[in-house]
């Protein structure tokens, strides 16, 4: 029943709001071409813009993740490593990060509001963290999305964080390096 009078309220209210588009009263330009301006105005004939405090934010952000699995692949075979005790790590361990180019964080705002972003790791400062001999590097800057209002979809207002990895791993098992942590804000 709620979900009918729902419907019900918001095809009033769809309803009681109308579009005026205006040519503007000036003289035409010297190319023969005239602007043509538009206005949305409430039911009372109150100009209403998107910046408006009267109409409701909805925020609305998505928030994409690359795969953050990243393989080291080994130059050596198992059986030919070496344990260094003393230092606590395999001695001839050399190698390189496969795929490892920065995976992308996409933060993408469907909003019809601007909305404040920032990326962290949980463990570290902002750009790095060290576990195990791996580093892990966050690239980009925290900001401000802003509104998806007159934008398609398609183009909606985004921002792109990279996340990669380096070093050379002290043990051999799969480990998380760290967590990152976004957070947004009104």
């Amino acid at each position: 029943m709620k979900k009918f009078l729902a419907l019900i309220l918001a095809v009033v209210m769809v309803l009681a709001c109308s579009i005026s588009v205006f040519a503007d009263d000036v003289a035409p330009t010297g190319d023969g071409s005239k602007d043509v301006k538009s206005t949305v105005v409430d039911k009372d004939g109150n100009d209403l813009d998107d910046d408006d405090d009267k109409i409701t934010k909805v925020y609305h952000v998505v928030v994409e993740w690359e795969s953050m699995e990243f393989t080291f692949k080994a130059e050596q075979a198992a059986e030919d490593l070496i344990w260094d005790s003393t230092n606590h790590k395999y001695s001839n361990l050399t190698g390189e990060w496969q795929n490892n180019t920065g995976r992308k964080l996409t933060l993408t705002n469907h909003s019809n509001a601007t909305v404040g972003y920032a990326a962290n790791f949980a463990n570290a400062t902002k750009t790095s963290d060290v576990k195990n001999g791996v580093t892990s590097q966050l690239t980009g800057t925290d900001g401000t999305l802003a509104t998806a209002v007159g934008t398609l979809p398609a183009d909606a207002p985004n921002y792109v964080y990279t996340v990669a990895v380096s070093g050379i791993p002290t043990v051999l098992e799969i480990f998380t390096v760290d967590t990152i942590t976004v957070t947004l804000s009104k």
